[in-house]
């Protein structure tokens, strides 16, 4: 019998050396994992497919963050999730404005970040079903 394929969960971080981390967390959630910086995003998210994508923030502000949202979010309809600094009050909300289907705090708890992604890839029923 063969296992069914682990969903794939793009990271997509500002550098590809802040890839590391964050793999390590999604791999242990049970995920398979690729990574991207911006400039190879579009490259990915049309050649793999992904799942989902998780963009960690890296040093940009709350209005960078937005634009690479903004500038993600036409090229999937997959769940998009944020990453952003535990004391980031405004880069959160920002990335939702901008077409984030979620945000989570630095320290990553692995648990949350699991349930999240279950959360997120979870079939849904059809309205009114």
């Amino acid at each position: 019998m063969v296992s069914a394929p682990h969903p794939l969960i793009l990271i997509v971080a500002e550098r590809h050396e802040e890839h590391a981390w964050l793999a390590a967390y999604i791999r242990a959630a049970g995920y398979a994992v690729a990574a991207s910086d911006d400039t190879d995003a579009a490259r990915k998210i049309d050649h793999l497919h992904p799942e989902a994508l998780l963009v960690d923030t890296g040093r940009l502000d709350a209005a960078g963050d937005a634009r690479r949202v903004q500038a993600l979010r036409p090229l999937t309809a997959c769940p998009l999730l944020v990453v952003v600094d535990r004391d980031d009050q405004d880069t959160g909300p920002a990335a939702l404005d901008a077409g984030a289907d979620d945000f989570l705090r630095r320290p990553i708890v692995v648990q949350e970040l699991r349930a999240r992604l279950e959360a997120h890839l979870r079939p849904r029923p059809a309205r009114g079903a």
